[in-house]
């Protein structure tokens, strides 16, 4: 006897209706979220409204990548610094991982004391923030691994700036960019970067002319003393590209001359940074790859013809 034909679950009647709700993995709930909060960052605040496990997500990606600048947004600033005052320290210990603060010293050592966490940091102070203080009264990180600074930071006629870079300090410490000053001429403590036990890269820029030209003898000294994955200078000088071919550092593949201290669209450093959030390549990227094509091709000398097209990596 042949059985009835069952009756499919999904089928209602005429007058009947029916509601769907997909339930899906909590792992995929929240991999939606995040991408969603990292593809359109303007979306964050509004995804965080939803729950308040999906406000716990999506502030991982709100405060992985903080800029503060004073000068191009000074709200943005303040509310920020008001946030950290009603949040506890372990809140931005966990979720701050790259920080950019154009701040005042004063405002830099309350956001590092709070964001322990940090492994990038920019430090982009104006002269006056060194009258301040120095580095040896910051709270770096821990677990800082990248670094860029003003150069002014190694100024020797500085009291304290020649243990600014003890190892103590910077144990962990990979990646290191120094931002030369606008003044004519600064005594530089070269040396006391050597002690650094784990530093591969290396920057400093942006160079100019014959007023820098004191800067190639101990780059070609650091060139030899520290053990470096790559060197970036930097500079569109061609007075000063000039003279840097005719030092040795052109011999070297892992020296590296870049046009920008930032990113292909010589935009602000702020806006830079805030570029990273959408997932842009760094600054580094473009200068690894441009080091590892010079030491495929062999590292070749520039002619005096050549200047006018210097291989820069932007």
């Amino acid at each position: 006897m042949a059985s009835s034909p069952s009756v499919c679950p999904c089928t209602v009647s005429e007058n009947e209706t029916t509601e769907w709700s997909v339930v899906l993995p909590y792992e995929v709930e929240r991999m939606i979220f995040e991408l969603a909060a990292t593809k359109w960052p303007g979306s964050a605040v509004t995804l965080s409204t939803v729950s308040r496990y999906v406000q716990g997500w999506v502030e991982g990606i709100l405060y992985h990548t903080v800029v503060l600048d004073c000068f191009a947004s000074y709200s943005k600033t303040r509310l920020f610094q008001r946030t950290l005052r009603s949040r506890p320290k372990s809140f931005f210990k966990h979720h701050v991982k790259r920080l950019y603060m154009d701040v005042t010293f004063k405002e830099s050592q309350e956001l590092l004391e709070c964001c322990t966490g940090v492994t990038h940091l920019v430090l982009p102070w104006a002269d006056h923030f060194m009258i301040e203080g120095s580095m040896a009264d910051l709270p770096f990180p821990p677990k800082l691994d990248r670094l860029s600074i003003r150069l002014e930071s190694l100024d020797v006629s500085r009291t304290r700036a020649k243990r600014s870079f003890s190892p103590g300090l910077f144990a962990n410490l990979t990646h290191l960019e120094f931002i030369t000053p606008l003044c004519e001429f600064v005594e530089i403590d070269w040396y006391s970067l050597c002690p650094l036990p784990t530093l591969t890269h290396f920057a400093v820029g942006i160079l100019w002319g014959s007023r820098d030209s004191h800067f190639l003898p101990p780059l070609e000294y650091l060139i030899n003393e520290l053990d470096l994955t790559v060197m970036v200078i930097i500079s569109f000088d061609l007075e000063f590209l000039k003279l840097l071919e005719e030092s040795i550092l052109m011999d070297d593949h892992r020296v590296v001359v870049k046009s920008d201290l930032n990113s292909t669209d010589k935009v602000p450093p702020g806006r830079y940074w805030n570029q990273l959030k959408h997932g842009c390549p760094e600054f580094w990227d473009s200068a690894e790859e441009m080091m590892k094509q010079q030491r495929r091709k062999g590292k070749q000398r520039w002619s005096e013809m050549d200047l006018q097209s210097v291989p820069v990596c932007v």
